[in-house]
């Protein structure tokens, strides 16, 4: 009985722990394209109305995120991205007032903004916003939420931008191999015209 007994303990508790492990989880989400992928804990899930702009939009545990791209010819550089979406930010809010902060993101520089404000409604709404550089474009990656949820999950809005992975465009969409063009069947002989006179 007491073997028994032992081997369900163990079972029960190897079955917790892969459900613990599994509630850990993490998930990674992807753009649409392939080049951008990002990585949040288990409860995670995509989101509707990111606006065209979105490349990836998630929420979980009061909050969301998004990421978005931006061409390097539309702007002079990351801060002059940071200002734009500072003041684009500001006109939902009476009394915002954006920090700008400079960042290490990889190893590489970056730039965070935050902000937090009041809302027409009066709801209480707080955003973070760190940019950085790719390749061929800028990217921000804008976490947002109610000003509780956004005091409890500020740490981990920061730290998204170290989990983000840029894969080049050619690499993340490679086109298929052509296939090899079809053989056409060999065309039927053409019967030879007659050279037979018809008689009178």
């Amino acid at each position: 009985m007491s073997i028994r007994f032992s081997v369900a303990a163990v079972a029960a508790t190897a079955l917790i722990a892969a459900f613990v492990q599994a509630a850990h989880a993490d998930v990674t989400f992807k753009s649409q394209d392939g080049v951008l992928e990002i990585t949040l804990p288990n409860g995670w899930h995509e989101a509707k109305q990111g606006g065209p702009e979105a490349k990836i939009h998630v929420a979980g545990q009061g909050t969301r995120v998004t990421v978005r791209e931006h061409a390097k010819e539309d702007f002079k550089d990351m801060k002059a991205v940071a200002t734009f979406l500072a003041e684009r930010l500001k006109k939902r809010f009476t009394d915002a007032e954006p920090k700008f902060e400079d960042a290490q993101v990889n190893g590489k520089p970056a730039i965070r903004v935050d902000l937090e404000g009041t809302e027409p409604s009066g709801v209480r709404v707080g955003y973070l916003v760190t940019v950085v550089e790719a390749d061929t474009m800028y990217i921000s990656i804008m976490g947002t939420g109610n000003a509780s949820a956004f005091a409890k999950q500020k740490q981990l809005l920061a730290d998204l931008a170290n989990q983000l992975k840029v894969t080049p465009a050619s690499t993340a969409a490679a086109p298929p191999a052509a296939a090899p063009p079809a053989t056409a069947p060999p065309a039927a002989p053409t019967p030879a015209a007659s050279t037979t006179k018809p008689r009178h």
